[in-house]
C-alpha cells in the first residue's frame, strides 16, 4: 500500500511540474491496485493530469479522449469522497472539463457527427445543471438540444429543450427548434405556444441589448472597435437573426396547418408598418406565391414580384430574393416556350409571338440569377438553372464554365474576381481546397471577358479586404508557389 501511495505522492509532483503523462501513468498505477482503487485523491489527481493533457496540443492529439475520461475520473472523485474533503478542488475543475468536452462536441457537430457531440454534451450537462442566467449552461444545453434533434433523438431533444423554454432560457434556438419538433409532429398549438413564448423573451433580450449598446456608446473615447461593443452587436444580430427565424416558422406552421391565408392580411399589415424590413418583406413575397407553382401564369405571382423586386431595392445582395425572381421568370419562359411548341403547327404567327415572350423572360430570369451566383457560386441548384437558361441562348461555353462550379471532374474552371472576393473577403489566410481554371495553363492569367483563371491545389488570401492595396493571393501548383496575385 505504502508503494502505491507514494505513486500518487509521485504523481502530484509530477502535475506540479507540469509532466501530465508521468502523473498519468503513476495514477492509473494506482488506481490498477486493490489498496488504492478507491482513492479519492487519486482520482483528483486523474482529472488534473488529464485536463493538463487536453490543455496541450501535442498530448492532446496523443490522448483524444482526455476530457470524457477527466469527467470519469471527476465522478469517481465525487463518488469515493465521502467526506467532501475534495469538493472545492473538484469545483475548480468543473468549468476546464466541461469547457474541454463542450469543444470537442463542437468539432463533432461541424463534422456531422451528432451522436458523438450528443454523448459528450451529455456528460457536461450531467456535471453543469441548467442554470439560465448562465451564459455557459446556456450554451451546453442549448447544443445538446441541437446534437439530439439532429441525431434524430427527439425525446431527448424536447426534454433539454422544455427545460430551457420553461425557465424563459434567452436562446432563440431553443424555441426554434422545439416549435419545429411540435410542427413535424403536427401539435401546431403547442408549437405556436412555444414561438410566441419565444418571439416575447427574444424582444426583451433585445431591448436588454440595444441599452446596454447605449451605455457602451455613451463612455468617454467609445469607437466602434471596443470590444465589449462588438461582443453586444453580435449578440444583438444574432437575436435579429433568431427573431426573423420564428417569424418564419410561425408561417411555416400556418402553412401546414392550412391557416395561411387568413394570416395574409396580418402580415401585410406588418409590412406596411415597418416597410424597410427586408425579411419581412421577403416573408411576405413568398407565402404569397400561388401554392401550385408549376402550371401558374406569372400574373399568379405578383405581389411576389412586387415584393421580391422592394427587397432587392432596400438590398441588392439579398441571396433569396434574387434567386426566387430569376426562378418565376425562369419557369414562366418555360410555361410560354412549352406552349409555343405547342401552338406551332396551328398557328405560327401566336406560336413566334410566344417563344419572343419566354426568351424575353428567360433573359429577365438571367439577369437576377447572375447576381445570385455573384454570392453563391457553387449553389447547385443555381448552376443547374443558369446552365440550362445558358443553354438555351446557344452559349455553350458559358455553360460549360457554370457547370464546372459544381463539377469537382471539371478541368476549366473560371471565376470573376468578383467571386473570389466573395470566396474570401473578411478572412485572413484563408484556404481554399478547390481547383479553378486549367491544369494546362497553372501560371494564371486574365481573360478577355475580365475573369481569372487560375489552376491551383490551394489558394491563400492575406490582408484585411479586397481594398487593401497589400492584399495578397497566392497560388500553389503541386507544391510549389507558382502565382502571387495581388489585387490593386
Amino acid at each position: 500500500m505504502q508503494a502505491q501511495q507514494s505513486k500518487i505522492t509521485n504523481a502530484g509532483i509530477h502535475i506540479n511540474n507540469a509532466e501530465f503523462e508521468e502523473a498519468l501513468n503513476d495514477i492509473n498505477t494506482a488506481l490498477a491496485n486493490e489498496s488504492t482503487k478507491n482513492d479519492p485523491k487519486a482520482f483528483l489527481y486523474k482529472v488534473k493530469a488529464l485536463i493538463g493533457i487536453s490543455n496541450n496540443p501535442k498530448l492532446a492529439a496523443k490522448y483524444p479522449n482526455a476530457a470524457e475520461e477527466a469527467y470519469l475520473a471527476y465522478k469517481k472523485c465525487q463518488e469515493t469522497d465521502t467526506k467532501g474533503k475534495y469538493k472545492d478542488d473538484l469545483k475548480s475543475y468543473q468549468m476546464q472539463i466541461s469547457l474541454a468536452m463542450f469543444n470537442s462536441a463542437i468539432t463533432n457537430m461541424k463534422e456531422k457527427k451528432y451522436n458523438e457531440a450528443k454523448e459528450k454534451l451529455k456528460k457536461v450537462t450531467d456535471i453543469n445543471p441548467l442554470d439560465v442566467k448562465n451564459p455557459f449552461s446556456l450554451q451546453y444545453y442549448a447544443m445538446l438540444g441541437q446534437a439530439a434533434y439532429f441525431d434524430n433523438d427527439m425525446a431527448l431533444a424536447k426534454t433539454i429543450l422544455s427545460q430551457m423554454v420553461e425557465k424563459n432560457a434567452e436562446d432563440p434556438t431553443a424555441y426554434l427548434t422545439l416549435a419545429n419538433i411540435y410542427n413535424q409532429e403536427k401539435n401546431f398549438d403547442q408549437a405556436l405556444s412555444i414561438l410566441q413564448k419565444g418571439k416575447s423573451v427574444n424582444e426583451a433580450l433585445i431591448g436588454k441589448i440595444n441599452k446596454s449598446i447605449d451605455s457602451v456608446k455613451a463612455t468617454k473615447g467609445f469607437n466602434e472597435k471596443n470590444p465589449t461593443y462588438k461582443f453586444l452587436k453580435e449578440g444583438l444580430d444574432a437575436c435579429i437573426a433568431g427573431k426573423v427565424r420564428m417569424r418564419n416558422e410561425e408561417f411555416n406552421i400556418y402553412i401546414r396547418q392550412g391557416t395561411i391565408d387568413q394570416k395574409m392580411n396580418e402580415l401585410k399589415q406588418e409590412v406596411e408598418k415597418d416597410p424597410n424590413d427586408v425579411a419581412l418583406r421577403y416573408l411576405y413575397g413568398k407565402v404569397s406565391e400561388p401554392k401550385d407553382k408549376d402550371n401558374a401564369e406569372i400574373n399568379a405571382f405578383k405581389n411576389s414580384i412586387e415584393q421580391y423586386k422592394k427587397v432587392i431595392e432596400l438590398n441588392p445582395t439579398y441571396f433569396d430574393a434574387l434567386y426566387d425572381l430569376g426562378a418565376i421568370y425562369l419557369r414562366e419562359g418555360k410555361r410560354l416556350h412549352d406552349i409555343a411548341e405547342e401552338t406551332f403547327l396551328k398557328d405560327k404567327a401566336k406560336s413566334e409571338e410566344l417563344e419572343k415572350s419566354s426568351k424575353e423572360h428567360f433573359n429577365i430570369a438571367l439577369e437576377y440569377l447572375e447576381k445570385a451566383n455573384e454570392l453563391q457560386p457553387r449553389n447547385t441548384d443555381l448552376v443547374n438553372a443558369l446552365r440550362s437558361l445558358y443553354i438555351n441562348n446557344n452559349q455553350m461555353d458559358k455553360a460549360q464554365l457554370v457547370k464546372c462550379r459544381i463539377d469537382p471532374n471539371c478541368s476549366n474552371r473560371v471565376y470573376s474576381r468578383k467571386q473570389l472576393e466573395n470566396m474570401l473577403i473578411g478572412k485572413k489566410r484563408e484556404v481554399v481546397t478547390q481547383e479553378i481554371g486549367n491544369p494546362k495553363d497553372p501560371s494564371g492569367k486574365k481573360n478577355a471577358d475580365g475573369t481569372v483563371s487560375v489552376f491551383y491545389e490551394k489558394i491563400s488570401y492575406d490582408g484585411d479586404n479586397f481594398k487593401n492595396p497589400d492584399a495578397m493571393m497566392e497560388v500553389v501548383f503541386e507544391g510549389v508557389k507558382v502565382k502571387e496575385l495581388k489585387f490593386q
